[in-house]
């Protein structure tokens, strides 16, 4: 299987309908629901595929430090959310 990364709309559409599906990396749920997963399948019954695999990728810690986590997942992750 080919799996593309992707995250926009565009790049979702072009998954759909070349690739057998996507994979994302820290979209939650809603945008999940509401726009990752709606727009690949989209895509791919447009394009006469059948429903593409998504994959989405989260940063997860083991930790009895919860704050010590937050505060290094806050410090690591910064940059995503200024992104647009």
């Amino acid at each position: 299987p080919v799996i593309v990364a992707a995250l926009g709309p565009q790049m979702l559409k072009l998954a759909g309908s070349l690739a057998d599906g996507t994979a994302t990396w820290m979209g939650g749920a809603k945008y999940l629901e509401t726009v990752a997963v709606p727009t690949i399948r989209a895509a791919a019954a447009e394009a006469g595929r059948p429903e593409p695999r998504v994959v989405c990728g989260l940063p997860i810690a083991v930790t009895k430090n919860v704050e010590s986590a937050r505060a290094t997942a806050a410090e690591t992750f910064q940059t995503y959310g200024q992104l647009p």
